[in-house]
C-alpha cells in the first residue's frame, strides 16, 4: 500500500512460485522477501532470483524477524543486497529504491538515509564475510562486485549531511579498505574491477 500510494508500480505474491514467476514477468527494481515463505524459504527464492534473466539488476532486501549476525550471513550467502529486521521501515525500503536508480540522491529524510546508510555498511560486511569464507569463486565474486557497488554509492551519499556522518564514513572506509585487501589477495577477480585507492570522503561534515 505504501509504494502504490507513492505511484509505483507494484506486484505481491505469497508464495515462492508465483513470487519467481512474477519476478520473472516484471523484473522489478526492488524485490522485498519475507525469509519465512511456505515452501521453499526465502533464501532459495533469493538465488532463483538472480537466475532470471532481467535487463537491469535489481535491489534484493531480506525482510526477517531474525536480526542476529547469522541471519544476516546467511541473507548475504543467498545474494540479498540488505538485510532488514521487522518491523520495517517503508521510507528505508522507499530510499534502498532511489538509491539504486541515483547515487546522488537528494537527502530530503535524513533519519531514513542514515538508516539505510547504515544496514548497507552492515550487509556490506557480511558480503565480504562470505566473500573472504566461501569456497564458490562465482559467490565470491558476487559478493566482492556488491560491495564495490554499495561503496561507490554511498561515497556519492556521504557527500552531503546525513546524521551521525563522521562515524559512517569512517565505517564506510573500513568496509572500503576490507573489500581492497581481498580483491588484492586474489588476482583471479576480474570481474569485479581493480581495487582502488581510498574512497573520495570528507572525514569531518564541515
Amino acid at each position: 500500500m505504501f509504494f502504490k500510494m507513492r505511484g509505483y508500480e507494484v506486484r505481491a505474491a505469497f508464495d515462492a512460485a508465483r513470487a519467481i514467476a512474477e519476478a520473472q514477468a516484471f523484473c522489478p527494481h526492488l524485490t522485498v522477501l519475507d525469509i519465512g515463505m511456505p515452501e521453499k524459504d526465502g533464501y532459495e527464492v533469493a538465488r532463483h532470483l538472480q537466475e532470471l534473466d532481467c535487463p537491469e539488476e535489481g535491489v534484493l532486501v531480506a525482510v526477517t524477524g531474525f536480526a542476529y549476525p547469522a541471519d544476516r550471513f546467511r541473507c548475504a550467502e543467498a545474494g540479498f543486497d540488505l538485510h532488514l529486521a521487522k518491523p520495517v521501515d517503508f521510507e528505508v525500503l522507499e530510499h534502498a529504491l532511489l538509491l539504486r536508480q541515483r547515487a546522488e540522491l537528494a537527502i530530503t529524510q535524513a533519519r531514513a538515509m542514515a538508516q539505510l546508510i547504515r544496514e548497507t555498511i552492515n550487509m556490506g560486511s557480511t558480503l565480504l564475510d562470505v566473500a573472504a569464507t566461501t569456497k564458490d569463486k562465482s559467490q565470491r565474486q558476487r559478493c566482492l562486485s556488491k560491495v564495490d557497488k554499495h561503496c561507490q554509492r554511498l561515497s556519492a551519499l556521504l557527500d552531503a549531511e546525513v546524521p551521525e556522518r563522521e562515524h559512517l564514513v569512517a565505517e564506510l572506509e573500513k568496509l572500503h579498505m576490507r573489500w581492497v585487501a581481498l580483491v588484492e589477495a586474489d588476482a583471479s577477480i576480474g570481474s569485479v574491477g581493480r581495487a582502488t585507492g581510498p574512497l573520495g570522503l570528507r572525514g569531518d561534515s564541515g
